[in-house]
C-alpha cells in the first residue's frame, strides 16, 4: 500500500542517517577530530536507532583513543551483548579495554588476566597482541614479549605484520621493522603502514649516507 511505501521510505531513510553519521565520525577520528568524532558518536547512539551495535563500537573505539578504557570496554561489551554477529571479537576488544585501563590504575595482575582472556576470545586481533607486548616490554619482561611478537610476525594479516613492525621500531630494531612492512602487498596498505614504510626507508638511508661519510673522513686521516 502507499503507507506501507512510506514506511518503508522513511525506515531506509532513517537508516542511510545512521550509517551516513557513523561514516562521518570514523572520518573526523582518523583525522584526528577526536571531540567532534565524539560528540556525533553520542548523538547517533541516542538517536534510538534499534541496531546501535555499529554505533556503540565506533564510540568505544573513539574513547579508546582518548585513553578512557574502561568507558570503551563497556561499551564493546554492550555492543557484543546486543546480539551483534561478531560478538566475540568484540568481546575481545572490550578485554582488551580493561586490561589496559588496569594497566594505566597499576593493577598489572588484573591486567595480564584480562589480557589472556582476550587473547582467548579473539585469536584474530592484532592488536591485543600488540598492547600485550608492549604492557610486557613495560613491566621487563622481554621475553614474553618477544614470544607475542613471533606470533605477530608469523602472519600474513597487515595489520599483525604492522602491529608488529611498530613495536619493533620502538624497540629501536628499525631494519626488523622495514623487513616486515615489506611483507605486506603494496595494495593491502594503509596511509598509516605507507607512512612507516617511508620513514623507515628515508632514516635507513640517512643513517647509510652518515655512515659512508665517517668512512671517508677516516680513511683521509690515515
Amino acid at each position: 500500500s502507499r503507507y506501507g511505501n512510506a514506511s518503508q521510505w522513511a525506515e531506509g531513510l532513517r537508516s542511510a542517517r545512521f550509517f551516513a553519521g557513523i561514516a562521518d565520525a570514523r572520518a573526523q577520528m582518523s583525522r584526528g577530530q577526536l571531540d567532534q568524532a565524539q560528540a556525533q558518536a553520542e548523538q547517533i547512539v541516542r538517536s534510538g536507532f534499534p541496531e546501535k551495535a555499529p554505533a556503540l563500537e565506533l564510540l568505544a573505539d573513539i574513547y579508546e583513543k582518548q585513553g578512557r578504557f574502561a568507558d570503551a570496554a563497556d561499551l564493546y561489551r554492550q555492543a557484543g551483548a546486543g546480539g551483534a554477529q561478531d560478538e566475540k571479537r568484540l568481546a575481545g576488544r572490550a578485554a582488551r579495554g580493561r586490561a589496559l585501563a588496569a594497566a594505566q590504575r597499576g593493577d598489572y595482575d588484573a591486567a595480564e588476566r584480562e589480557f589472556q582472556s582476550g587473547l582467548l576470545l579473539d585469536r584474530d586481533d592484532p592488536w591485543i597482541r600488540y598492547e600485550f607486548a608492549r604492557f610486557m616490554i613495560d613491566r621487563n619482561r622481554p621475553a614474553d614479549a618477544e614470544s607475542l611478537l613471533r606470533s605477530l610476525s608469523a602472519s600474513q594479516n597487515p595489520d599483525s605484520l604492522y602491529a608488529a613492525a611498530l613495536i619493533r621500531n620502538d624497540l629501536g630494531q628499525p631494519g626488523a621493522a622495514e623487513l616486515l612492512l615489506d611483507q605486506v602487498p603494496q595494495a593491502q596498505r594503509t596511509a598509516a603502514m605507507r607512512n612507516l614504510s617511508l620513514k623507515l626507508k628515508t632514516d635507513s638511508g640517512i643513517a647509510r649516507a652518515k655512515a659512508r661519510g665517517q668512512t671517508g673522513r677516516a680513511a683521509e686521516g690515515l
